[in-house]
């Protein structure tokens, strides 16, 4: 729980993330490898360290990979363009922004949403590349077997008791999404503010979510 609210859901973190996933994408476009690995099967991600990720900056793999991994390894990413949380959109589009969580579990959506970005940034004068846009919708904490889980506990019955009944985690789940749950829209920093306009443009007339003010001052943009 303390992780998930200082470490897993802060931003930066997820916008490593984003540039972490992407060479991994290019690397399956692209054809390419890390050493043996093809990343074929789930289990080649078990043989790799730090090093073979930053190692990437100098190899034969295609330009794309060189940037993403030098970015890593210099610590250069991709910064905020749009927040979306329940208090950075109207609450008319609380119930659309719900929606939209849950329909992004499906990477076409992601890609569809990217590529929507995309094109209405050359509408607005400044045409940003699908590959410099992420998109982080990522669904709230989950603590399925955690909640079941057995604590010893004298004179209880069965000699324990669920880690439900000692500290109410469902109620937590439920209040971080509602008030520390967000989603990300990051680019390279000399772009977000077109990335901010498309994406509200996008947002509004594909989805029918409205943003507000804060959805732009919690970027830090100014």
């Amino acid at each position: 729980m303390m992780l998930f609210s200082t470490v897993y859901h802060h931003h930066k973190v997820r916008a490593a993330e984003c540039l972490f996933r992407s060479i991994f994408e290019e690397l399956r476009k692209s054809k390419g490898k890390i050493g043996r690995l093809s990343f074929e099967s789930a289990v080649d991600f078990l043989y790799l360290s730090d090093v073979d990720i930053y190692g990437l900056s100098k190899t034969e793999n295609t330009d794309r990979v060189k940037i993403l991994a030098t970015d890593l390894c210099l610590r250069r990413l991709p910064k905020r363009a749009m927040v979306l949380s329940n208090k950075t959109v109207t609450t008319d589009s609380l119930r659309h922004l719900q929606k939209l969580m849950e329909m992004y579990e499906d990477p076409k959506i992601e890609r569809m949403f990217i590529e929507a970005i995309s094109e209405v940034s050359a509408e607005l004068g400044q045409a940003v590349s699908s590959e410099d846009i992420w998109v982080d919708m990522r669904s709230g904490p989950k603590f399925k077997e955690a909640i079941s889980w057995p604590i010893k506990s004298l004179g209880a019955q069965d000699g324990h008791v669920r880690l439900r009944d000692i500290m109410p985690i469902d109620d937590w789940v439920k209040a971080f999404v509602q008030n520390k749950w967000r989603g990300y829209i990051f680019t390279r920093p000399e772009l977000r503010e077109t990335v901010h306009e498309a994406s509200k443009l996008v947002l509004k007339k594909v989805y029918r979510i409205e943003v507000n003010e804060y959805a732009r001052l919690l970027c830090k943009m100014d």
